[in-house]
C-alpha cells in the first residue's frame, strides 16, 4: 500500500471490513438454516420413532411374524448349516458353468460376540471364475431371502490373464435357528 494516500488507505481497509461483515452476516444465515433444517429432519424422525415404539405400525410387525411363521426353518446345528451352505454354493457355481475356488469358511461372529439370539450366522466367502451371464445367473441363485440366505459382499474384477473372463469374489450368509 506504498503510494497510497492516508485517506485511500483507510478508504481500503473500510471496504475489506465491509466486506467481512457482510460474509460473516451471510455465512451465518446460511449455518443457521442448515442447523434448522437438521433439527427439523431430527424431530421428525423422533416422532417416527416415538409412533413405532408405541405400535403405531402393528399390522407391519403383525405381518412379518406371520411370514417368520410360515418361512422360518427348523432348528439345527451350526456345523450342519455350514455344511450345506459350502455345498450349496460349490454345487450352484459349478452348475452355472463357473470355475469355484477360494472357499472360505468364516469366523462365527454371533458366538464371539455373545450375540446368541434367536437366530445364528453361518459365513462363507467363495470366488467364482467364469463370463459375465454366468456369474449373474449363480448369484440370482445363491440369494435367497425366503430361504434365510443373503449375499452380504460382491466384488466383481476383470481376469488379468483370460481376456472376457470375470472374477467374483463373495461372501454369502446363513441364518439359522439353533438347536439347544
Amino acid at each position: 500500500m506504498a503510494g497510497l494516500s492516508d485517506r485511500e488507505r483507510k478508504m481500503g481497509v473500510a471496504v475489506i471490513a465491509i466486506i467481512v461483515v457482510f460474509g460473516h452476516v451471510f455465512g451465518s444465515k446460511k449455518l443457521v438454516d442448515a442447523f434448522n433444517a437438521k433439527k427439523a429432519e431430527l424431530a421428525k424422525l423422533e416422532q417416527e420413532a416415538r409412533v413405532l415404539v408405541e405400535g403405531g405400525d402393528t399390522e407391519g410387525i403383525l405381518e412379518d411374524k406371520q411370514w417368520l411363521a410360515e418361512h422360518e426353518p427348523e432348528p439345527q446345528t451350526y456345523e450342519d448349516v455350514q455344511t450345506e451352505l459350502q455345498k450349496f454354493l460349490e454345487t450352484s457355481c459349478t452348475q452355472s458353468g463357473l470355475t469355484p475356488f477360494g472357499v472360505e469358511l468364516k469366523k462365527d461372529i454371533d458366538a464371539e460376540l455373545g450375540l446368541f439370539g434367536n437366530y445364528r450366522r453361518v459365513r462363507i466367502q467363495i470366488s467364482a471364475k467364469g463370463d459375465q451371464q454366468q456369474i449373474v445367473q449363480w448369484l440370482v441363485k445363491i440369494h435367497q431371502p425366503e430361504n434365510f440366505r443373503a449375499l452380504t459382499y460382491l466384488k466383481l474384477e476383470a481376469d488379468k490373464k483370460e481376456e472376457g473372463v470375470v472374477v467374483c469374489h463373495i461372501i454369502a450368509d446363513q441364518w439359522l435357528v439353533p438347536e439347544f
